[in-house]
């Protein structure tokens, strides 16, 4: 028995303990038919037939050698575990046959198979079973699968017959995942082991699941599987289909090819999960279409008189990286999505014969910096990659992150849950990619195409270390990158060698196309054209000019002219006002900004509202509370909603749809013209058309850079100094009444409204994100108390069960309430308010069990160190002296203090913890529980004491450490 093989019998014997502790613990979902209900009876004869089959296949294997006399130590640990595995399968069939005669001559009806297996054995008997099980699959993990696992050379591992009995992609994954637990092999720390072992236990299974397809066709197992399908199938009047429509929960032997698929597919999707976020395919979606018929010069050569590197030529056959460089405003994200959209396919074409043959793919990503914290940032980026690639080519998973399918793999055998997340990192991502570009189990070749660099966050540093990347993938010529960004220096210092192209000079006559197109569409123009044939080109010309390949500044001048056309302006009186009009993009923000005049409050409000928005979209990796990433990018409805006074809020509720869209199209165009075009309404994600779902942008990147410099904003902010008015409590505002609007068309449309089929969580999380974020000194708190109580009141109507208050934290069990949350979430403001009680009694009642509720919990002690500790003093300030507290209110407070100084030894290794946060926290529980006042928010507290309970705690750690070995050791 070659190493490989002994492997799959380890991985036997780990799915027999499995099945035989979850027999024994609940016996629940041991098989499952999905054509029809399995009996009793049905169950019991597929155990009693399974455990028959392992019990002959473990004792048979007992008779092999390993083959080697280095190899003789394995063997014998492996024959003692087979031995003492198949006499714990003999014991539970020895008594199963019995459960198996009783049901069937229907002397006693069992409730459950649970009930029927419990009166087999006592508690007793139970116990003394699951501790063998467990004795003998920690025997298996801590010794035997290791040194099974070190016997394996990767060079030999072709030469082996098990290995060659196995399919193909098998073979590639078994690969996959040893040569990585090679890799790491040199790391040997606790962790590491634990992840090594996890690994190999995943080998085992995988290997015990594929038997020979001679033996497994003829194995008793699947022939009674076989049998009893076809029994239900007759029963149940059902059409009879394959034995794969009954399967086990835990299989201990082998499955069918399908079954095995079916398990990978699940596994795959899984991690495809994983990678995929909201929002990813957004910003390339929201580039403008390229004006018909320009950027044609891009799929030829360059003229002579043309100094770019042939583009086309770099596609067919070209490697490394391609810059596409341009000044701001140039057209850079236009030409790139107009490359990738092109309707003839040539981008394709051109690549096809650089692939010569092998199968290649285009990825995109398009970097987006007015967008989430994943469209800026290197671990979006990399996510949309891998996500694309492994979307297409599901084959590849494993190859690339064979630690998490592994685990998720195993999961899935043992019957978890698999976990909607799994704990991943920036450099599982980057390590994956790696092996994306090295891997040789397909001859896949991958183009990237990727837009806008300087719109990636990060510092000089990130984007060296982002220049590193491209470099280092495309060193194996499997991949290559097309990139665009503005031509900064540290871009130059990283592509400026290599090919390269300088857009803003190479799109003069698609200016000029777009120019002339605009202005052949206008009949007025059309008239002026037509009685001056001269000076009406000659305008154009001076646009064309003037331009300097800034499609932007085109853009806004052509639009500009227009609204002339539209006030009967004549040719002179056009060019006057395309004189007055800077060359620069900074100075023509600065006058168009100056125009706004006649609605400067108005536009204030909606550049305020839009710049908070997109700031707490953007910064969800700041967010201690986790609620802002489910803020999402404002929507014309929601501007709406968040522009309109309270007193039409009720006219707003009686509309009926189609006048709610209506007020919504009157909305857009009052935006577009107040705002002087610096906000805009796009498209409807995936369409073509507007609506009240479409989202409100800034017009281009360089419009929010000059709305947000230093001056101007200033003098936005300046519109609405010395007034009450709060971006973050207008979007409270706004998300609730969209609750509201949504409610009242529901109940238009379903006179028996149901509100669980209404989507109001996404407003809830987003309402509750703002009220974060809003300042609680400010004028308008009492409007924010008010609000959050509005919440609770129309939440409380249509939500009786409170579900919505869980969806915040795991922490939010039992009958909390929204004071209780909001201690949680920091509402400083708000607790405050409602603290405010009108006896005394009732302020301690609330004040003790706020406390109670952030000190008695693990899980919410925890999170307060996440964040500044304000609410716990704010709590602390509150409660006049320790006589006022509960007896049980104190002890809470000294076990809270216990768990601080555990979290504060864990600090050094977890670096989102907090340390003076910690120390803070301690210092301020111990001055209250001694009756001192407590130190005032923000004040530095010193850590001896807290020094010094934590030696205590080690002290008495230590202690019950020894007691449990003395007493381990004893027994």
């Amino acid at each position: 028995m070659d190493p490989l093989s002994a492997l799959s019998l380890a991985g036997n014997i780990i799915q027999f303990i499995d099945f035989g502790s979850r027999l024994l613990s609940n016996a629940r979902e041991l098989y499952k038919s999905s054509v029809g209900s399995l009996a009793i009876h049905d169950e019991i004869v597929l155990i009693t037939t399974d455990l028959e089959t392992l019990i002959k296949k473990l004792r048979l294997s007992m008779c092999e050698s390993l083959g080697s006399e280095e190899n003789e130590d394995q063997w014998q640990s492996l024959r003692k575990i087979c031995d003492e595995a198949a006499t714990v399968a003999e014991e539970l069939l020895r008594r199963l046959k019995t459960l198996k005669l009783n049901c069937g001559s229907k002397s006693r009806v069992w409730g459950s198979l649970q009930l029927a297996v419990r009166s087999l054995w006592n508690e007793k008997e139970i116990t003394s079973l699951s501790d063998r099980l467990a004795t003998l699959k920690e025997a298996l993990k801590t010794h035997l699968l290791f040194s099974l696992r070190a016997s394996i050379d990767l060079q030999s591992l072709h030469m082996s017959n098990r290995f060659n009995s196995l399919d193909k992609q098998t073979q590639d994954i078994l690969f996959a995942i040893l040569q990585f637990q090679t890799d790491i092999n040199g790391q040997i720390s606790r962790q590491i082991r634990e992840e090594m072992m996890g690994i190999t236990v995943t080998v085992s299974q995988i290997l015990s699941r594929l038997e020979d397809e001679t033996q497994a066709a003829h194995d008793l197992h699947l022939q009674t599987r076989s049998a009893l399908l076809e029994e239900i199938c007759k029963r149940d009047k059902i059409r009879y289909k394959t034995t794969d429509e009954i399967i086990s929960g835990i299989e201990m032997l082998s499955v069918s090819c399908c079954a095995e698929d079916r398990l990978r597919d699940e596994v795959g999707m899984a991690i495809l999960e994983c990678l995929t976020y909201d929002g990813m395919t957004n910003r390339f979606e929201d580039v403008d279409e390229a004006h018909p018929d320009t950027f044609e010069w891009a799929f030829s050569a360059p003229a002579e008189d043309q100094s770019w590197s042939d583009l086309s030529y770099w596609l067919r056959g070209g490697d490394g990286v391609y810059w596409v460089n341009g000044k701001a405003g140039s057209g850079k994200s236009t030409f790139m999505k107009h490359l990738l959209d092109d309707k003839l396919k040539r981008l394709r074409n051109f690549l096809s014969d650089w692939a010569n043959g092998s199968p290649f793919l285009i990825v995109t990503f398009f970097f987006w910096c007015n967008g989430t914290k994943l469209q800026k940032s290197q671990l979006g980026f990399l996510r949309a990659l891998l996500f694309q690639v492994l979307n297409k080519y599901r084959q590849l998973i494993p190859i690339v992150f064979p630690q998490h399918w592994s685990q998720l793999y195993s999961m899935q055998l043992q019957g978890s849950t698999l976990p909607s997340r799994l704990s991943w990192k920036l450099a599982d991502f980057k390590q994956g990619f790696g092996v994306l570009s090295t891997q040789s189990t397909m001859a896949l070749k991958i183009c990237l195409v990727v837009d806008g660099l300087d719109e990636f966050e990060g510092d000089d540093d990130d984007y060296e270390g982002l220049g590193a990347f491209f470099r280092d993938i495309t060193d194996s010529k499997q991949i290559k990158v097309l990139l665009s960004s503005r031509p900064w220096v540290v871009f130059e210092d990283l592509f400026g060698n290599g090919p390269n192209l300088k857009l803003q000079n190479l799109t003069y006559r698609d200016i000029e196309k777009y120019v002339h197109d605009k202005f052949s569409l206008n009949t007025a123009f059309g008239n002026l054209a037509r009685r001056e044939p001269e000076a009406a080109p000659a305008l154009l010309r001076e646009i064309v000019e003037k331009a300097d390949g800034v499609f932007v500044w085109v853009k806004l001048v052509v639009r500009n002219l227009l609204s002339g056309l539209r006030n009967r302006d004549d040719l002179v009186e056009l060019s006057e006002r395309l004189r007055r009009l800077p060359r620069e993009i900074k100075p023509l923000y600065k006058h168009l900004f100056d125009l706004i005049e006649p609605y400067e409050r108005w536009a204030s409000l909606a550049i305020q509202i839009l710049r908070c928005n997109r700031d707490i979209c953007n910064n969800s990796s700041d967010d201690v509370y986790e609620v802002n990433e489910h803020v999402k990018p404002i929507t014309i409805s929601e501007f709406l909603l968040a522009m309109s006074e309270d007193a039409h809020i009720s006219s707003v509720e009686s509309m009926t749809r189609k006048k709610f869209q209506l007020k919504c199209e009157e909305t857009r165009l009052r935006l577009t013209a107040r705002c002087a075009g610096f906000l805009e309404v796009s498209n409807i994600p995936g369409t073509s058309f507007m609506g009240p779902t479409s989202l409100i942008d800034y017009f281009h990147r360089t419009a929010k850079d000059f709305l947000e410099s230093e001056d101007v904003w200033a003098k936005i902010l300046s519109e609405t100094e010395n007034t009450d008015f709060s971006p973050c409590v207008t979007l409270m505002r706004s998300s609730l009444w969209y609750i509201r609007v949504q409610i009242a068309f529901s109940e238009q449309s379903a006179p028996y409204f149901i509100f669980g089929n209404l989507e109001a969580s996404p407003q809830v999380r987003s309402f509750m994100a703002y009220a974060i974020h809003a300042d609680p000194h400010i004028p308008s708190r009492r409007t924010q108390t008010s609000l959050i109580d509005q919440l609770d009141d129309l939440m409380s109507k249509y939500d009786k069960g409170g579900q919505w208050l869980y969806d915040f934290s795991p922490c939010i069990r039992g009958r909390y309430k929204l004071r209780e949350v909001s201690t949680l979430l920091g509402l400083d403001g708000y607790v405050r308010d409602k603290l405010n009680m009108p006896t005394r009694v009732q302020f301690e009642n609330a004040t003790n069990s706020l406390l109670y509720f952030l000190l008695s919990d693990p899980c919410i002690v925890g999170r307060l160190v996440y964040r500044d500790p304000q609410m716990l003093s704010l709590l602390l300030e509150f409660v006049a002296d320790q006589k006022s507290a509960y007896p049980e209110f104190l002890d809470t407070l000294k076990g809270a203090q216990c768990r601080l100084a555990q979290l504060w030894q864990r600090a050094e290794d977890c670096p989102e913890i907090n340390s003076e946060h910690v120390d803070e926290l301690y210092i301020r529980i111990g001055k209250f529980l001694s009756g001192e006042q407590p130190p005032l928010v923000g004040q530095r507290s010193n850590s001896k004491r807290l020094a010094e309970a934590i030696e205590d705690t080690a002290k008495t750690s230590t202690k019950s450490a020894k007691l449990r070995r003395g007493t381990k050791s004893r027994v």
